[in-house]
């Protein structure tokens, strides 16, 4: 690859990190518009109409025979990550803030990963990712206790826990996205696990509020929601492929470290969201905790080596 294709590539991953952490300052702007379900209703429709255009027209992209052994994976995958995800996600918005949605779900949801991934062999991880786990979820006891101290209330303490059962659900998708990814290529995973998803939600969300309100469908909530669709949900995720094709998965995960840092500027500028100290710490400790149980940050640490006694 050359040094120029490769530079590209990484200014790619870099601006999707920075689309996904404005994603969830969006969603919040969105959702003084519009309810819950009528937002994400909208929103799943249109990715989804986004990945049909994309497969149907694309001469690069073609629509592909599922394989039997990706059909029950990909349901699942509609479920965690489209209809579970996105309805815990976006009804913690909607009773938090978006520093808290940025500070939790793109550091707990790795975690969380690694914890599932390894449920039956937990005690093969290494000492580093036990370090990392703890880490990671003090880092996360950090951020709910700062924010809590920001903003008391029952409220926004139910929201937190609606974003900390969002990671995990979205924890499950990518468990059973790595299955899938042995048969079909990213772009494709993530086209179908939409797809089918938004078909799922389609009856989830006339259980909810899914009034449109009329007066407030403006321009704005137009920009929002192309924001939403459009970078959040296809640019990025063709951006996202591409770079997992030509860099391989590891390095690209080490780029989604940037989306807390990213989420946290944007909330305090866009919507004058105060961050406190243990908010600050909160994310140092989880940032660490994802780097070292992802093996993404390796360290040696002099007290884990073992002494071998002579004599």
């Amino acid at each position: 690859m050359e040094k120029k294709s490769e530079v590209g590539v990484y200014l790619q991953l870099i601006m999707v990190q920075l689309i996904w952490g404005g994603a969830f300052i969006i969603g919040q702007l969105a959702l003084t518009k519009q309810p819950v379900m009528t937002t994400l209703l909208i929103r799943n429709l249109g990715v989804s109409l986004g990945f049909i255009l994309i497969l149907c027209y694309s001469k690069k992209y073609r629509w592909l025979m599922l394989p039997r052994a990706t059909i029950w994976p990909l349901f699942g995958m509609g479920l965690f990550g489209v209809v579970l995800y996105n309805i815990l996600a976006y009804w913690g918005l909607s009773l938090s803030s978006a520093i808290s949605a940025s500070l939790l779900i793109p550091t707990l949801q790795p975690l969380t990963t690694v914890l599932i991934t390894h449920i039956k062999e937990i005690n093969q991880l290494s000492r580093s990712q036990h370090l990392g786990l703890l880490a990671g979820f003090l880092g996360a006891i950090a951020t709910l206790t700062g924010d809590w101290s920001l903003h008391p209330g029952l409220h926004n303490m139910l929201g937190n826990l609606l974003l900390l059962l969002a990671a995990f659900s979205f924890s499950l998708y990518s468990t059973l996205s790595k299955s899938v990814l042995n048969h079909l290529p990213s772009l494709y995973t993530t086209a179908y696990a939409t797809i089918i998803g938004s078909l799922l939600f389609l009856p989830v969300s006339f259980f909810g509020d899914h009034r449109l309100i009329l007066e407030n469908l403006s321009i704005e909530f137009g920009l929002y929601m192309g924001y939403l669709i459009i970078l959040g949900g296809v640019l990025s995720f063709l951006w996202w492929s591409h770079g997992v094709k030509y860099l391989g998965l590891s390095q690209t995960g080490v780029i989604t470290l940037l989306m807390p840092p990213f989420a946290l500027m944007l909330a305090s500028v866009v919507l004058q969201q105060s961050i406190s100290l243990l908010q600050m710490i909160g994310i140092v400790l989880s940032l660490s905790g994802v780097g070292l149980s992802t093996g993404l940050v390796k360290v040696s640490i002099p007290f884990f080596v073992t002494i071998n006694k002579k004599g």
